[in-house]
Order: structure tokens, then sequence, then C-alpha cells
């Protein structure tokens, strides 16, 4: 390229009237065409931040963050109450059952309320293994009653939760400020009235048995097995007045009970499963004759 060409490259007037151009000024127009080039493809236009607009960045990005930070942890409050509340329920459903599905718990199977907590994961000591005994009726320890995942026995704030220090059978949580003394953010379960210092576990259960007829007869006795220690236990309730029935309070759970009426002539005997339910009262009628030994 001669440097009439070369000159032509910044003069656009016709060959032969282009004057000839420095090369110090040919290498500035080359730099400034690379730099326009460059801000075009690489963004080398755009500018940076000034320290205004970074304070007012970071202003705005602390208001959000503390309008945040509240919400979240109210949320996660929320959350934890939710699940020490769950958690509660369970653990008296596995003490107590679900009577309408049938299921009496810990309380059902053993006969008393268990001494810990842990007592609903591992069989204590001196408590029977589960077995079938009058009338196919089983009585004893047959856990785990809670789930693996109340393997700690903590609430949703990581306190052990309190079983039994205040009302004997009563679940307590710490609440939120993890101090039992402190009650307004306690979560308790069951309710237990203030008058009573205890969860109830017996019902009554009331036995009116007709022979031919005729309600309790002379002659007539109701037997009621009911387990202790996971053991089965039988009282009679001969002594009972006749004219009233028989009333006994055993506990919440499944229980045989064993009518049998001596005569003269005949002995009659039946066997019947009865359902009692905590804090409640059972009527039971039982109709017999007395031809035959009845039994179910």
């Amino acid at each position: 390229m001669t440097p009439d060409d070369t000159d032509r490259n910044y003069c656009k007037m016709p060959k032969g009237y282009c004057p000839r151009v420095p090369e110090v000024t040919k290498d500035l127009v080359k730099n400034m065409r690379f730099f326009a080039w460059l801000r075009m493809t690489h963004g080398g236009a755009k500018r940076g931040f000034s320290l205004v607009e970074i304070i007012v960045v970071i202003a705005i990005v602390g208001v959000f963050a503390g309008a945040l930070v509240p919400l979240s942890l109210m949320l996660m409050g929320q959350k934890r109450e939710q699940t020490t509340r769950q958690e509660v329920k369970a653990i008296y459903k596995a003490i107590f059952g679900d009577p309408e599905r049938g299921t009496f718990g810990y309380v059902g199977d053993v006969g008393a309320l268990p001494g810990s907590l842990d007592d609903l994961i591992a069989k204590p000591l001196g408590v029977s293994a589960f077995a079938f005994y009058t009338n196919n009726v089983g009585y004893g320890w047959r856990g785990p009653y809670l789930d693996k995942q109340f393997s700690d026995l903590e609430d949703g704030w990581g306190t052990a939760y309190d079983f039994g220090v205040v009302k004997t059978g009563q679940i307590r949580s710490a609440g939120p400020d993890r101090d039992f003394s402190t009650t307004d953010d306690n979560i308790v379960f069951p309710f237990v009235a203030s008058a009573s210092g205890a969860v109830e576990v017996n019902g009554t259960l009331q036995v009116t048995v007709y022979i031919n007829e005729v309600p309790n007869p002379a002659g007539t006795t109701v037997d009621v097995y009911y387990p202790t220690n996971g053991t089965e236990n039988v009282t009679p309730l001969s002594d009972n007045t006749p004219s009233n029935g028989f009333e006994f309070s055993t506990n919440h759970g499944i229980h045989a009970v064993k009518v049998t009426n001596t005569t003269s002539a005949t002995t009659v005997t039946k066997l019947v499963n009865v359902q009692v339910i905590a804090r409640r009262q059972v009527a039971e009628e039982i109709f017999m004759t007395s031809s035959a030994t009845v039994l179910p």
C-alpha cells in the first residue's frame, strides 16, 4: 500500500487531493476506533457505580433484610409450635390409644400410666411382656408405642418434654423460652382441671345381669379381669347389692367380664369383653338363661 493509499483511509477527497497525514495522527485514529469497538462489544462503555449509589443499594438491602429476618423467625417459631402440638398429641395417643379404633395404648395394655415417657419406647422393668389371657384379651407391654422420630423426646425448641411433674399423666413443653416456670407459653396436653392432680385413667363399669329376665338375681357373681403391670388380675363383685347391679372402677381398655349364677339346679356362666374408656361410665347388660351353660 502506497503512502497515498494509506492517506486515503483518513481522507474522503479524490485521489491526489488528500494531504499527507502524520503517522501519529494515524495511530491515534486507529486507537480511537479500537476503543469504540471495545465499548460496543465488551460493555466498555459502562461506567462503574458511584459511592452514593453503592450506599443507597446497601441501605435498600438492609431494609429488606430487617423486614425478612423477623418474618422468618416468626414462621420458624410457628412451625416449631405446630410440631410440638402434634407431638404431644401423638405421645398422649401412645399412652391412651384411640378408643374409636379399638386401641387403648400403654394404659390399656399395662393397666397404669407409664413411669416416664421412655417406657413408651422400651419395656420397663417389672412390666410383663404382652400375652393373651381370659377370653383372648391381651395384656402386657407391646411397644414401642412411639415412632423412632421420638427417640429424643424433645419439643420443637430442643427441650425435653415434662411428664407428670405438675399433673400426673400430663405432657408439657416449656415453649419458646425453654423455661417451665414461665407457664404463659407452656404447651400442655391434656387439660387437667386445677382441682384434680392427675389425668384420669379409670372408667366405671356397670353391669346389669338378667337371668330368665330377672335382673341381678341372688346367687350372681361378676368377675372383672384387668391388667396390673401387664399381668391379668381378677376381682369378683359378688358383694355388690344385686338390686343396683354391679359396679367396678377399672382402667381404660378391653376387659373380660365373667358372669356366674349358681342355683340349686344349675350353674350359668357367660364371658363378654367390655370396652371401658377413661372418665366414662359404661353400662353393660348381660342376658342369660338358667336352662344351660352359655358361652359366647
